[in-house]
C-alpha cells in the first residue's frame, strides 16, 4: 500500500488523507478541477474522478497519461502494460452487463412505515420532495449503507444508472454512483419531452424539486460526446441552463459547446440569488424562471471568456 501511495503521489500530488479502507483522494490531471476530486482505493486500483467522469484501473490510467514506468511499478499485471492493447486497435469490445440494483437497497415507499425508513423520509421530505415523488422516481434507501438511491431509466423502462447520496455526516463520498459512464445515459430520460423546452439543472434534487421538464447534468460540461448533447441537437429542443447560481462560467460554457448545432438555448440569470434550486423551492424557482430567463448571444459568449 505504501509503495503504491508513494508512486501515486510522485505521479498526481498532493492528497487527502487515506481511510480505513484504503480510499484517498487526489486532483484529476485529466480535467484539472481546482479540488482533489479523482478518488483512488489504494487496495484494488480502481478510480473515479466525480468531474470528469474519468474511471478504471489507476494503473491503465498513469500509463494512458505518460507515467509508463510508474504505472508498471504498480501494474496488477504480470506482464508490462501495452498502451496498444489498452487504447488502440487491439483493446477487446467490452460486453454491455445489465445492470442492477446494489444488495441492501429497498423502495422507500413500500417501507415507508418502518422505523428505520424514517431517517430518509425524512431527510428527503426535507430537501423538497414528496410521498409522490417515492413513487414517481422509485427511490431507494439502504439502511446498511445509510445511503439514498435515485434510479435511472431509459425509454424502454431499463435501468440505465443510479446515484446514491448519503446521510452520514461523516462519509467519505457523499455520491457514490452506478459503475457506467454518465456521459452514456440521460439520466430518466423516461420522463423527458424533448419537443419541449428543457431545463438544464446541476443534480437529482433541483430536477425533482424545479417541477419542470428538466434532466440533471452529472458532470463538469455537455460535452459533445454525450448522450445528452446528440439528444439535444437531433430534436433541436430549446433548452434552459439553470446550473448553480456560482457555476455561471460552467453554464456559459455549456451553452458554448451547443450555439453551433442549436440555437434555441437561454439560461436563468440569477442576479443576487445565492442558493440552489432544491434549496429555494419551485415556488421561487418558477418566480424567476417568469422574470429572469435570457437568451444565449454572442455578448455572453465573449462574457464567458472572461469569467
Amino acid at each position: 500500500m505504501n509503495n503504491t501511495l508513494e508512486v501515486l503521489k510522485g505521479c498526481l500530488g498532493e492528497h487527502t488523507k487515506i481511510d480505513a479502507k484504503g480510499n484517498v483522494q487526489f486532483y484529476c490531471i485529466s480535467c484539472k478541477h481546482k479540488n482533489k476530486k479523482l478518488a483512488v482505493n489504494i487496495n484494488t486500483l480502481r478510480f473515479q474522478c466525480w468531474v470528469c467522469g474519468e474511471r478504471g484501473n489507476i494503473a491503465s490510467y498513469l500509463y494512458k497519461m505518460g507515467f509508463k514506468t510508474e504505472a508498471n511499478k504498480i501494474s496488477p499485471y504480470k506482464e508490462e502494460l501495452n498502451i496498444d492493447d489498452l487504447f488502440g486497435e487491439n483493446k477487446k469490445t467490452e460486453v454491455k452487463k445489465e445492470l442492477i440494483f446494489p444488495e441492501s437497497y429497498y423502495g422507500i415507499y413500500a417501507n415507508k412505515n418502518k422505523k428505520f425508513f424514517k431517517k430518509s423520509i425524512n431527510y428527503l421530505l426535507s430537501r423538497g420532495l414528496s410521498e409522490d415523488d417515492f413513487i414517481k422516481y422509485n427511490i431507494h434507501y439502504s439502511i446498511k449503507e445509510e445511503r439514498i438511491l435515485f434510479p435511472s431509466y431509459d425509454l424502454d423502462d431499463n435501468l440505465n444508472y443510479y446515484v446514491t447520496r448519503s446521510l452520514s455526516p461523516n462519509a467519505f463520498m457523499k455520491y457514490k454512483n452506478a459503475d457506467v459512464r454518465n456521459q452514456d445515459i440521460i439520466f430518466n430520460e423516461r420522463f423527458i419531452n424533448w419537443k419541449e423546452k428543457l431545463y438544464i439543472v446541476e443534480g437529482i434534487f433541483d430536477s425533482i424539486t424545479c417541477r419542470e421538464n428538466s434532466v440533471p447534468l452529472l458532470g463538469s460540461s455537455l460535452s459533445r460526446s454525450s448522450a445528452l448533447y446528440k439528444k439535444i441537437v437531433k430534436h433541436q429542443t430549446p433548452i434552459i441552463l439553470a446550473l448553480d447560481p456560482d457555476a455561471k462560467k460552467k453554464m456559459f460554457k455549456c451553452a458554448e459547446n451547443i450555439i453551433t448545432f442549436n440555437n434555441n438555448i437561454f439560461y436563468v440569470d440569477w442576479g443576487e440569488e445565492k442558493r440552489d434550486i432544491s434549496e429555494m423551492g419551485s415556488n421561487i424557482f418558477s418566480s424567476y424562471t417568469e422574470k429572469n430567463i435570457k437568451k444565449y448571444t454572442l455578448s455572453d459568449e465573449v462574457l464567458s471568456r472572461l469569467l
